[in-house]
């Protein structure tokens, strides 16, 4: 069977189509097509800083950077890549906080582990009863990623986020001086911020 001229151009442009497709996506995005990267290790503190003359020191997300801490309000990460990210929650105070917020989502076992920071012990968990604030990364009204962060507990997980632009923020109310509800709770650099995927 003999194929016309026309389409065999439309075949052949067919096929430049598609290749020149897939040579954009992986010169934008090598990792979609090759499987995620990694990991690359982040690493928070939640710890008191000075709020003001009314609220006193307060509970804060920074970012460590070479041993320093630094803000909390835009945290960058590659994107399609595994993400080992290890929280540390130096307070000593727990929060309410909504039952779904005790599960940890979005990992990429479904878990997170736990360590004492004045022992040794260790816990794989899912699930806590009771926490101090929690490290939720949200797009709209999604949660993509949750982790439960337990007072005076080194948390630690692993997460991929696709490209994007995310919210996080704790979701614990950890309000000072009897309003759960108010700051730092959705303060940015304090207990919200942004994720930048990319």
């Amino acid at each position: 069977m003999e194929l016309s001229d026309r389409t065999v151009f439309a075949i052949i442009a067919c096929m430049v189509i598609v290749f020149g497709v897939g040579v954009g996506l992986v010169e934008m995005h090598p990792n979609v097509l090759a499987g995620p990267k990694g990991p690359v290790n982040i690493e928070l503190e939640v710890t008191d800083r000075y709020y003001n003359s009314t609220l006193g020191y307060q509970p804060s997300y920074f970012v460590v950077v070479n041993g320093k801490l630094t803000s909390s309000a835009t945290i960058s990460i590659p994107d399609y890549t595994v993400i080992n990210l290890t929280i540390i929650d130096k307070g000593k105070g727990y929060n309410p906080i909504m039952p779904q917020f005790l599960n940890v989502t979005g990992t990429t076992n479904g878990k997170m582990i736990l360590r004492n920071i004045t022992g040794n012990t260790t816990v794989v968990t899912s699930h806590v009863n009771a926490l101090g604030h929690s490290f939720t990364i949200m797009k709209g009204s999604s949660v993509l990623v949750n982790l439960p962060v337990v007072p005076m507990h080194i948390t630690n997980a692993k997460f991929i986020l696709h490209s994007g632009v995310f919210t996080w923020q704790c979701e614990a109310e950890c309000g000072g001086h009897g309003n759960p509800m108010g700051p730092p709770m959705g303060v940015t650099s304090w207990m919200d911020g942004t994720v930048i995927s990319e």
